[in-house]
């Protein structure tokens, strides 16, 4: 049952890191809004570093 947990744990983070990633690149593209530009690079960096330590555990 915590195999189960982990792996969809895992497919979430990837999944919203690229969620975030593109969001990030859209408003980029748009130049919307600074604060939100902000507020995803952020998020992204979290994201990042969260993918980054799965791939560690996963060697």
């Amino acid at each position: 049952m915590d195999l189960i947990f982990k792996s969809i744990d895992s497919i979430l983070i990837v999944v919203l890191a690229i969620f975030f990633i593109w969001k990030f690149v859209y408003e980029i593209r748009h130049e919307k809004r600074s604060a939100v530009i902000l507020l995803l690079l952020l998020i992204n960096v979290y994201f990042i570093a969260k993918v980054f330590n799965l791939v560690l555990q996963l060697m």
